[in-house]
């Protein structure tokens, strides 16, 4: 089950960034850093809405 979350995780980032989600937020696009991919990997989706809220408070990662 850990394994499923961390590739939807991926998998959710990735849609995020190609749709440009955060472009409706007026923010730019959460980035492929290392850190954004052990975020997403090891949290899954709770790791990338983690993300997006800190990206939308101005914290980038």
């Amino acid at each position: 089950m850990l394994v499923v979350n961390a590739v939807l995780g991926l998998i959710f980032l990735f849609v995020l960034n190609t749709l440009g989600v955060m472009s409706w937020l007026g923010k730019p696009d959460l980035g492929y850093s290392i850190a954004t991919i052990l975020i997403c990997g090891v949290g899954g989706l709770p790791g990338v809405l983690v993300l997006v809220l800190l990206d939308i408070l101005g914290i980038t990662v």
